[in-house]
């Protein structure tokens, strides 16, 4: 505003403003001060730094230039005893006591189940893979191709849940019992020595076998499903008959094997009384860890069956 009153105050004396002789580049203020008659510091590519040392005393410029560092000017080199004494030297003196006591509570807190106990070959657990140490799903094994037509299948072991794996853990430091593959994982070699390569590198001991897989399963009796279910149970009956040594035993499985006790007479054994029902998508958890536990140490507890059984088709 102060420019067009100042243009428009010109041209009525007939004279030429100030301001028109001037390139303007910069703020507002400096556009002012040309309004007003002051010369302008402002020009073009004239970064501001620059026009703020020019607005500077140019004693105080240069008393400026002698204090500044020489950017060439290498600093003192420090040494590393003196930089290391001056790291540490806000730390306490070392206290023994202390050490003790913490060296202690490490030794309480530390994993124990790198240490396995003695192997107790009274107990056993009949160990399910799909939907109990890994979701249930398609995998488990990786094909190979080679140029030539030869095909190579390997353990695939890498989906495994390490909750799962530790659960299972669990069971095996608390009581010593043996594990007895009794999944479809034992009709392949490969896979069977797969998963004891798993077990091993997780700090248990290998399978000591598996449940045998010469019976048929009974077609056209209805739901093939429970079919394959009451086999997995007749499987389970065939080892213990066959290692009268066995005296606590748990069946560890997504299935409800529950439906075994069908065809069971009064003194047979009570698969409800020795099973644990995993989420086929969680696997074994550790409150279902600890219910086999309890199981194996010979107490009776109430069916640990999912309440809601997910629906199963038999391809």
């Amino acid at each position: 505003q102060r420019l067009r009153f100042g243009s428009r105050r010109c041209a009525r004396l007939n004279v030429v403003p100030r301001c028109v002789k001037l390139r303007i580049v910069g703020s507002v203020s400096s556009m002012a001060s040309v309004a007003n008659g002051e010369p302008s510091l402002a020009r073009p590519n004239v970064p501001k730094a620059a026009l703020d040392m020019r607005r500077r005393d140019p004693a105080k410029s240069e008393s400026l230039k002698r204090r500044a560092p020489d950017p060439v000017a290498k600093k003192p080199r420090v040494e590393s005893s003196n930089f290391l004494a001056d790291l540490y030297a806000g730390l306490p003196a070392p206290d023994p006591q202390k050490d003790a006591a913490a060296k202690e509570r490490a030794a309480k807190t530390e994993d124990k189940t790198v240490t396995l106990p003695p192997i107790d070959r009274s107990k056993v657990v009949f160990l399910d893979v799909d939907g109990v140490l890994r979701p249930l799903k398609a995998g488990g094994f990786a094909a190979y191709q080679f140029g030539d037509g030869e095909a190579a299948i390997t353990c695939d072991t890498s989906d495994f849940i390490h909750a799962s794996v530790d659960a299972l853990r669990h069971v095996v430091v608390s009581t010593g019992a043996v594990l007895v593959l009794s999944s479809e994982w034992r009709r392949s070699q490969v896979m069977r020595e797969g998963l004891d390569a798993h077990l091993l590198q997780n700090h248990m001991h290998a399978c000591v076998g598996a449940t045998t897989t010469a019976i048929d399963r009974v077609l056209g009796s209805g739901d093939p499903m429970t079919a394959f279910r009451k086999r997995r149970v007749k499987e389970l009956d065939d080892w213990l008959n066959k290692n009268p040594q066995i005296k606590q035993w748990v069946a560890i499985d997504d299935l409800d094997l529950t439906v075994g006790d069908e065809d069971r007479g009064p003194g047979d054994w009570k698969v409800v009384d020795h099973f644990v029902q995993t989420n086929d998508q969680v696997g074994l958890t550790r409150r279902g860890a600890e219910a086999a536990v309890k199981i194996l140490n010979g107490e009776k507890l109430e069916p640990q069956v999912l309440k809601v059984q997910p629906k199963r088709e038999l391809l």
